[in-house]
């Protein structure tokens, strides 16, 4: 009784909590080394882009509240930092595209200049936890790693 009175009261709050989230987001955008993220209430968060790439999620509750449409993610993809950022992205909202024609020719050369284990790391790692993007086109990253490889 106790964990079903508790999983009615996370649904019930859920959507508040995202409500919330999404009216304290000021400002989303990029200078030339960071992406920053600004709010009304809390820190201004800023962090690196070099290697950062994006997942996104629609959300049920997106639906239904204010039109929310998917919750941003932005990965670093080196191993060592792991750092994930969410920010709620406003249905109608166009600058993604901007942003991933910016990423992903850092998101390429970072992972051509890799070395094999090291990408073979990426590749499953971003694989299993299904973040991998459609945009990160990985024939023509390999093809540019056997490139520079034969290059040497």
């Amino acid at each position: 009784m106790t964990l079903l009175l508790l999983l009615a009261a996370t649904a019930c709050l859920y959507p508040s909590y995202r409500l919330i989230k999404l009216l304290n987001q000021k400002a989303l955008y990029l200078t030339k080394k960071d992406i920053i993220f600004e709010k009304y209430i809390g820190k201004t968060i800023i962090a690196p882009l070099e290697v950062s790439y994006i997942s996104t999620y629609s959300s049920m509750w997106g639906a239904i509240i204010l039109g929310m449409s998917s919750v941003l993610t932005f990965n670093r993809i080196d191993s060592k930092n792991h750092k994930k950022i969410s920010f709620i992205l406003a249905f109608g909202s166009g600058n993604l595209e901007e942003l991933y024609s910016y990423l992903l020719p850092k998101i390429e050369t970072y992972l051509i200049g890799l070395q094999e284990k090291e990408y073979i790391e990426c590749k499953i790692s971003l694989n299993i936890d299904g973040k991998m993007d459609s945009r990160i086109d990985f024939d023509k990253i390999e093809r540019l790693r056997k490139e520079k490889e034969n290059g040497k």
